[in-house]
């Protein structure tokens, strides 16, 4: 009779083998933290659901909101209308300027308010020549405080602060009036800033003549540029009151505010000028009279 075989188990080997297995199917220790996966993270998950609506709520909200400015702005400032203020040429600059300080041979003082453009009238408004006018006040200001030995930046920023304080304060003063004198309709605030911008061509020839030739040209050069200043906004703001369809009606209200704006304007062109060259340099000539 034939002995069956005997069944030998190494359980040494097999529990080499079972290791081995197991070491095979994870390649991490059995220590080492597992890492999930950055695709499918909760935080991107969720990330990627809201960014899109986020991102398209937001843009909506604000288009809208510069939508909503926009039309308020343009309620308030007519962007063509401002484009017409600066509708300039070389041509219209000369001759606006020659009327500014020779208002005196001036033949022609036509309609100014229903021009399109001031390229096509002389007496127009516009607000290119009182921009320039006052940044160039500011230049040739900070170049006599250099000629002075004074000049530094703070002081050239407190006289540009003063400059715009002192524009912006004659225009409220001049609402104000309108207000009161129920002449709003007249003029607008651009064209009274405008109005206000043109004296500084004058202060501008004034400073200059104080540079070259000392305090005897200056009081000369103002007392002129103050006449031909009024001369010129008097003229100019009767021929802008005269287009109006409400002329007859309160003339004289108007009339008074027209002369408040046209005889201030010397005033302010001595005060804002006279602290600059009541400081005595080597650098400025002196007259030998003095």
């Amino acid at each position: 009779m034939t002995t069956p075989p005997e069944i030998f188990f190494d359980s040494q080997s097999a529990h080499s083998n079972v290791q081995q297995n197991y070491f095979s199917f994870n390649e991490n220790p059995i220590d080492a933290p597992i890492q999930p996966s950055s695709k499918w993270t909760g935080n991107a998950f969720t990330d990627s659901i809201a960014s899109e609506p986020v991102a398209d709520f937001a843009k909506a909200y604000g288009g809208r909101i510069a939508q909503e400015g926009k039309e308020k702005l343009g309620h308030y400032i007519s962007l063509a209308r401002m484009k017409q203020y600066f509708d300039v040429d070389n041509k219209f600059v000369g001759r606006k300027l020659s009327m500014i300080l020779f208002p005196f041979f001036g033949r022609f003082w036509g309609n100014s308010r229903y021009i399109e453009s001031p390229r096509l009238n002389p007496c127009a408004v516009d607000l290119y020549i009182p921009t320039l006018a006052v940044v160039t006040y500011i230049f040739v200001s900070g170049w006599l405080l250099g000629l002075q030995n004074r000049f530094s930046p703070e002081k050239l920023g407190l006289l540009s602060s003063a400059t715009m304080a002192w524009l912006f304060a004659e225009n409220i003063v001049v609402i104000v009036m309108r207000y009161i004198m129920s002449v709003s309709q007249s003029l607008t605030f651009w064209d009274t800033l405008a109005f206000s911008g043109y004296k500084y061509v004058g202060m501008i020839c004034s400073l200059i003549a104080f540079i070259i030739s000392g305090r005897s040209a200056y009081n000369y050069c103002l007392t002129y540029c103050c006449i031909s200043v009024s001369v010129f906004l008097a003229r100019s703001l009767k021929v802008y009151v005269a287009d109006a369809r409400s002329y007859e009606e309160g003339k004289k209200r108007k009339m008074y505010l027209l002369l408040f704006i046209s005889l201030t304007q010397p005033f302010i062109m001595w005060w804002l000028t006279s602290s600059l060259i009541s400081y005595q340099s080597p650098y400025v000539p002196n007259d030998v009279s003095e």
